[in-house]
């Protein structure tokens, strides 16, 4: 090629016969700006995943541990529901029965209601006649037993 050619190459594509030179100046501020949002994204997406983990390690737990029947518990709970609705010998020797549930409030509740029928007329009769209230509390005592 001619030299006419090259230094009209040159002066168009702007080299005037020297290199540019590179600039050495690093802009610390950026660069310390992109290594604390990278560090402050890498403990984020750590504490992320941490958790999401711990969430999906109690959903198994849930799932696989607690929500499984337990055959003692199971057998437990039959023979209190047993024990609670039919009746039992409780101790045979002396005489002592279990009675259901429902029908030991039936029970209590119609005992209740004849103590409170029976107190009444009491309490007047001792109105009448001047009865302390010390005097009335061993009969009501006796009464419980």
């Amino acid at each position: 090629m001619s030299e006419a050619h090259v230094e009209s190459h040159e002066m168009a594509h702007g080299h005037h016969g020297t290199t540019p030179a590179e600039d050495d100046n690093t802009n610390l501020r950026a660069v310390t700006i992109w290594f604390v949002g990278i560090v402050v994204s890498v403990i984020v997406a750590v504490v992320f995943i941490s958790q999401y983990f711990n969430i999906a390690i109690r959903k198994e737990l849930n799932a696989k541990v607690y929500s499984a029947e337990n055959p003692v518990l199971r057998d437990l709970r039959a023979s209190e529901q047993a024990k609670l609705t039919k009746y039992q010998w409780a101790d045979k020797e002396a005489g002592v029965v279990r009675i259901p549930l429902e029908r030991a409030k039936e029970l209590t509740l119609r005992d209740w209601s004849a103590r409170a029928k029976a107190v009444v007329p009491a309490a007047a009769a001792t109105e009448g006649s001047e009865a302390s209230p010390e005097t009335a509390a061993p009969a009501d005592a006796e009464g419980a037993k």
